[in-house]
């Protein structure tokens, strides 16, 4: 063949590759077009564990690497039903642009363990929360609870409001006077009634207890005072001098209602033995002249308490209670005649602390 027909040969090759390949470049677009259309139409939506968060930006490389679910850019278009359809080559990274992003669904908590009676949250090591793939798994770390019995004691000072002695039940011979100024011309006998009233006083107690729990039970030891204002006797009327004092002795029971804060109000009772006496109290009285009172006597005694405590510390605990006694069975020698006295009941207020080994 000649140069020149190889050369026109060469030439003719050349044009017809030139002009076949648009319809090369546009039949490769329409068989990917295809491909793209038929996964698309053909697969079923698939659940897609989510590990990790990925941002809408996320270039197409990234969704098809990220996750061993999505091994095509078709996998890449289900996840995104409202992406447009991939034309051609270049329209595939538009589709991974509006991927959504993959994050867990299942809204997630995290728990605050409180501290039972005192409101104080745990501290993290003891509060925790952990989270396991798609679904919600809570872990909580619940720690051991303090015992919450043991030994304690207590101290409180005392305000005992002023209160009535009231006696009756004898008799007492007096003179008989026909008329101011004249002497006595016998004696009589007439009923006794004698009453004592007393001032706001002070005082103190102790005790040593063991708490179960919310239940308390105690040894308790008191002393308080009361200066006498006046004495009357049979409607006679005069000041006094002298105080009331009283020991007393009681086994008590307390209930603390939990209220998962450091204020813990309570009510209890006890029952024990007092001892009340009458000390030099005297007064002058016509016309029975110098009336002296210096006796004591003991008696059963019962009371009811309640109140509030506040927790300064784990073990010292500040309280503020209002105690009620009472006190039955008490006589007194009242112008050498012995007369009984009506059930006592004695009001006070304690501001004391308890302190809890």
């Amino acid at each position: 063949m000649k140069y020149s027909q190889l050369c026109l040969l060469q030439l003719a090759t050349l044009t017809g590759a030139i002009a076949l390949a648009p319809v090369a470049q546009a039949s490769m677009a329409t068989l990917m077009k295809i491909d793209v259309e038929e996964s698309v139409n053909s697969s079923a939506p698939t659940e897609i564990e989510a590990t990790s968060e990925r941002s809408p930006g996320v270039n197409l490389a990234q969704a098809l690497s990220a996750d061993a679910h999505i091994t095509s850019a078709a996998d890449a278009a289900v996840t995104a039903p409202s992406a447009p359809t991939a034309t051609t080559l270049m329209d595939l990274e538009a589709v991974a642009t509006t991927i959504a992003p993959l994050t867990a669904t299942a809204p997630q908590s995290v728990i605050q363990l409180v501290e039972p009676g005192t409101g104080n949250a745990w501290s993290p090591a003891q509060s925790a929360s952990a989270f396991r793939g798609e679904r919600e798994a809570i872990a909580q770390v619940i720690p051991t609870a303090e015992t919450t019995t043991g030994w304690y004691v207590s101290l409180a000072p005392e305000v005992v409001f002023g209160y009535d002695i009231d006696t009756d039940g004898g008799n007492v011979a007096v003179p008989v006077i026909p008329a101011p100024g004249l002497p006595p011309v016998g004696t009589t006998t007439v009923p006794l009634d004698a009453s004592l009233d007393t001032d706001t006083g002070f005082g103190f107690g102790g005790a040593v207890g063991y708490r179960f729990d919310n239940a308390r039970v105690e040894f308790e030891v008191g002393y308080y005072n009361n200066n006498v204002d006046n004495i009357v006797v049979n409607d006679i009327e005069a000041s006094a001098d002298g105080d009331i004092g009283n020991w007393k002795f009681l086994i008590n029971g307390y209930y603390d209602f939990p209220t998962d804060s450091r204020f813990s109000p309570y009510v209890g009772g006890g029952a024990g033995l007092a001892i009340l006496s009458a000390n030099d109290v005297s007064a002058s009285l016509p016309p029975f002249g110098a009336v002296s009172i210096d006796d004591s006597n003991s008696s059963f005694i019962f009371q009811f308490k309640a109140g509030a405590g506040y927790d300064i510390t784990d073990e010292l605990t500040a309280f503020l209670g209002y105690r009620l006694m009472g006190i039955p069975g008490q006589s007194f020698e009242v112008l050498g005649t012995d007369l009984d006295a009506d059930t006592l009941f004695i009001h006070s207020l304690q501001l004391g602390a308890r302190y809890e080994f």
